[in-house]
């Protein structure tokens, strides 16, 4: 019997042209939908390209998947998204929690994959510089259901989130009209982000018979990936295929801080 099936939105110019897709992931507590400012743009300007937005396991509408929940299980679900997509994925964008599924789903192997972007994502293991941990803890300590989204953002900001980021943590909830819960698992996204910090995927960065490109993107205002992972990178050999981008005006939200530059680089690859 067939198991769950990520929930996805195919992003394609209208003159259907494309002949490659290119997948997006999202972070921890995020959803494909996100990015499709991006997506919308990147397909007008180059139109061989289609954008696949996905929903990881257990985030968005892409919910009852069994565990264990990891960074391996969610490459696992993008395998096999990949073989029931019409066109072939050469490229994965990942960002923050995205970003080390990426990197495993290029340890696959996945046939036809070209490259991978690693955006705003540490590849060491290692506790996160985002302060998600503190979200986590913030959002099991509120009480379900609230009397409505605006009480739930109440209660996050009283926790110490800003208004702006507890907005964006509520959509992870869901309403019947009277009242709100949290739609989304927390103790499996709890799991995914604690097997997040563990992976180490720096071996797999420095292999020189790796036929997948990976594009480090880095936001200039983030603390995430260090002054050392920097110079870790920088020290690889040119054989390992690995570059390193780093985007100016942009905190780790990147795609929302620098639209335009960050655009800029992912087109000066595909």
């Amino acid at each position: 019997m067939a198991g769950p099936e990520l929930f996805h939105k195919i992003v394609s110019s209208p003159g259907e042209r494309a002949a490659r897709h290119l997948l997006i992931l999202h972070g921890i507590l995020g959803q494909g939908r996100n990015w499709y400012t991006i997506a919308k743009e990147l397909v007008s300007l180059r139109e061989e390209w289609s954008v696949v937005l996905v929903d990881l396991r257990m985030h968005g509408r892409s919910q009852g998947f069994p565990p264990p929940h990891t960074v391996a299980a969610c490459a696992g679900d993008l395998s096999a998204l990949a073989r029931s997509l019409p066109l072939p994925v050469a490229a994965v964008a990942g960002h923050s929690f995205g970003g080390k599924v990426a990197l495993a789903l290029a340890e696959r192997a996945t046939g036809g994959l070209e490259q991978v972007f690693v955006l705003d994502a540490s590849p060491a293991a290692g506790p996160p510089a985002t302060g998600i941990a503190g979200v986590m803890a913030s959002l099991a300590s509120i009480p379900m259901p609230q009397p409505s989204r605006d009480a739930l953002v109440a209660q996050l900001v009283d926790r110490g989130l800003a208004e702006r980021t507890a907005r964006w943590v509520a959509t992870n909830a869901r309403s019947n009209g009277k009242e709100v819960w949290w739609r989304v698992d927390l103790g499996a996204i709890r799991a995914m982000l604690e097997d997040f910090l563990r992976r180490d995927f720096r071996p797999f960065l420095s292999r020189t018979d790796r036929t997948v490109a990976v594009r480090l993107v880095k936001a200039a205002e983030s603390p995430v990936i260090s002054a050392s992972m920097l110079a870790y990178l920088e020290k690889l050999p040119e054989a390992s295929r690995v570059t390193v981008d780093v985007l100016p005006g942009a905190g780790h939200w990147l795609h929302t801080d620098n639209p335009g530059g960050l655009m800029a680089i992912l087109l000066k690859y595909l």
